[in-house]
């Protein structure tokens, strides 16, 4: 048998056993080593299988790359202006547009010019620059939170304009599975933020777990209740499928915006 019929692996954990003071040749590795194994390459009849761990991650390491990006963060609005906001968004019903399809049903009123061609309420903007000042001071913590290197964001960027939405509890209301980026113009989003104005038991953002189509409330990643005051950040894109669930006694308000890319 040649030497180059033989192929030496050691397994994981194996060592070289050597007296102190013993030199360390070819010889002296082969005699000590513990757990030795030697094939014979391509002279036996059944092949020696050696497997390799796959780089795909486990659907745990998945969920939790999807989870933590997700971030909730209490208290970022105090009460009375969450009370204020809803207060004079039910005080211009005359220019709230109804959303209502097979998946989604709510009514918004566009408090900024919306990037997308709509003009957003007048008398709002000492309004929108407070709440954006209060969501810029949030992006930047939660970058910190998440520990995104600066090189991962774009040094300038936009804000998506304001809007306000109402989720009546009339078991309609509610936005079931879906995802905020799926066009090109929509994928100027790289970041979402929601406001929740008022305390809801139901109205919560659900994130089911990764891949997962059966009924949510077996398979939940992340659970968002209607807080007030409370905001919501998490990416925009595909990977992020999230709903907002129907409100319940009494309807459910949220300030929404985005990040953009410029």
């Amino acid at each position: 048998m040649d030497d180059e019929d033989l192929e030496i692996i050691m397994e994981d954990g194996d060592d070289f056993a050597l007296d102190e003071g013993e030199p360390v040749t070819t010889k002296s590795k082969t005699s000590c080593m513990k757990n030795l194994k030697i094939v014979l390459k391509d002279k036996v009849e059944n092949k020696t299988k050696i497997e390799t761990k796959k780089s795909t991650p486990r659907k745990k390491d998945t969920d939790d790359i999807i989870s933590n990006l997700i971030k909730v963060y209490p208290n970022v609005l105090d009460d009375e202006y969450c009370d204020y906001l809803i207060d004079r968004f039910e005080k211009e019903k005359d220019l709230h547009h109804k959303i209502s399809t097979e998946r989604r049903s709510f009514a918004q009123l566009h408090i900024m010019d919306s990037n997308f061609g709509v003009k957003g309420a007048d008398g709002w903007t000492e309004d929108s620059e407070k709440l954006i000042s209060s969501f810029d001071d949030l992006f930047k913590k939660y970058v910190k939170d998440c520990k995104i290197d600066k090189f991962q964001l774009p040094e300038k960027y936009a804000w998506e304009g304001l809007r306000i939405k109402k989720y009546e509890a009339n078991k309609i209301d509610e936005f079931q599975n879906h995802v905020d980026v799926l066009d090109h113009d929509a994928a100027r989003r790289f970041l979402t933020f929601f406001c929740y104005l008022d305390n809801n038991s139901g109205g919560a953002t659900d994130f089911p777990v990764y891949g997962w189509r059966g009924k949510l409330h077996k398979k939940m990643l992340f659970h968002s209740p209607s807080k007030k005051g409370s905001v919501i950040l998490f990416p925009p894109m595909w990977p992020w499928l999230h709903r907002g669930n129907r409100p319940k006694r009494k309807p459910k308000y949220i300030v929404q915006t985005y990040l953009h890319y410029v």
